[in-house]
């Protein structure tokens, strides 16, 4: 990865880390899963970072709810996830 974009993407997830643990700790209901779910996704964003133009926290996110979406279904119908309390 050039320097440059090494810093891009260090400064990125230091300044959008946090939000994007509460999300996907939101979509997995637990510190643990949300965790390994983040990891998952920004390895993902590393791989694809040099072709992503502009802000790169859109497919972030996208790719934490795809994810997020296709473990739950993995799961099968008894996995709840985060609890919806309304």
């Amino acid at each position: 990865m050039h320097p440059s974009k090494a810093d891009e993407l260090e400064r990125f997830i230091a300044e959008r880390g946090r939000p994007l643990l509460a999300a996907a700790k939101l979509l997995t209901g637990s510190q643990e899963a949300a965790e390994d779910l983040l990891q998952a996704a920004l390895e993902r964003l590393i791989r694809h970072w040099s072709r992503i133009e502009g802000d790169p926290e859109g497919y972030l996110r996208r790719t934490l709810y795809n994810r997020g979406r296709a473990d739950r279904q993995r799961a099968g119908p008894g996995h709840r996830g985060a609890e919806t309390r309304w």
